[in-house]
């Protein structure tokens, strides 16, 4: 993945940028009232063993719209393995994300 962002030209890189931001800017306009939106962690539970942590792909989308990001267990599979959702925020709105990770960690507690 380096070798292939290392050979984009500039100018390729500055336009696809700056879709980016126009992309960005569209979709937490759409999102402005909210304060979080929460979204599943992976397409699947988490592995047994320590060889891996799981499929990354999903946070992928939610570091390119560039707000904060925290992930936090929800429950457990049959298996006793934990299953994960992401609590994704807007760019500089840190401080509501943290409120809402923080109240649905205290809910998250009560069902135990």
């Amino acid at each position: 993945m380096i070798d292939i962002g290392l050979a984009l030209s500039e100018t390729t890189y500055r336009d696809d940028h700056m879709c980016l931001a126009a992309a960005r800017a569209r979709f937490w306009a759409t999102f402005a009232d909210a304060d979080a939106i929460l979204f599943p962690a992976t397409p699947q539970t988490a592995p047994a063993g320590l060889a891996s942590t799981g499929d990354p792909r999903y946070i992928a989308p939610w570091t390119a719209l560039g707000g904060p990001v925290v992930t936090q267990p929800i429950g457990r599979d049959a298996n006793g393995l934990p299953i994960g959702m992401l609590v994704c925020g807007r760019p500089g709105a840190d401080r509501a994300l943290a409120r809402v990770a923080c109240a649905l960690d205290t809910l998250h507690e009560t069902d135990h």
